[in-house]
């Protein structure tokens, strides 16, 4: 939701000096260097040398009306045979009282398959691909757009690990759109950037017609054994 002019600019403090990110017309710019949606729906942890398996979530720009009530998490999910998604599990990152500039850690347990969020100390069944969630206004958006109920895709995804140094670690950032039917479609809303994960691989077009051809294929098969 639009509050001010498109075109935002933050700058943060930091001991070591001043980050200077931008985000207009869906295009993510620090320090010179442009960043654009990768088409990722979902996230991959990096870090996983197996003892201390983490990633640091920072919540930079949030421009929207509901910015009050606004919870951004991840969530654990699975994908049955037809195509259809599940969300199995959630855990709340960032919350309305929560400020630009604040940060917390994702400490994830890789052989339980669990993950806490060390600032609220709450744990839920999520392992090392999970998606992204956003909820306002009562309504929870999902970087799945397939799980959102009016079908938009509300999460802009950008790989900035070739820029980490400039993002203070951030490998990834996730810009999203908090209104029904995407709204202005602005992508301001919340801007969230994340340490050690990266964009899950996005299918190819190629990929995607060959297992369509398998999904049509088993339901023939069901059909004839029928």
């Amino acid at each position: 939701m639009k509050k001010q002019l498109l075109t935002l600019l933050l700058v943060l403090l930091f001991p070591a000096g001043a980050l200077a990110l931008s985000f207009s017309n869906q295009v993510l710019t620090a320090n010179g260097i442009d960043y654009y949606d990768t088409g990722a729906e979902t996230v991959v942890l990096t870090d996983t040398d197996g003892t201390a398996d983490s990633s640091t979530a920072f919540l930079r720009i949030e421009d929207a009306g509901w910015a009050s009530s606004n919870i951004f998490g991840i969530y654990e999910y699975q994908v049955n045979t037809e195509g259809i998604i599940s969300v199995l599990d959630k855990l709340i990152v960032f919350t309305g009282s929560d400020s630009p500039t604040t940060a917390t850690t994702l400490a994830f347990d890789l052989g339980a398959g669990t993950v806490t969020n060390t600032t609220s100390n709450e744990t839920a069944s999520i392992d090392g691909t999970f998606g992204l969630f956003l909820t306002a206004n009562n309504i929870t958006y999902y970087s799945q757009s397939l799980l959102n109920e009016d079908g938009r895709d509300h999460f802009l995804i950008f790989d900035t690990a070739p820029g980490a140094g400039d993002l203070f670690g951030a490998t990834l950032y996730a810009a999203m759109e908090d209104m029904w039917n995407n709204g202005d479609a602005d992508y301001n809303d919340m801007i969230v950037g994340m340490t050690d994960v990266a964009p899950a691989p996005v299918p190819e077009p190629g990929t995607l017609l060959l297992l369509g051809a398998g999904l049509v294929g088993l339901g023939l098969y069901r059909r004839v054994r029928r």
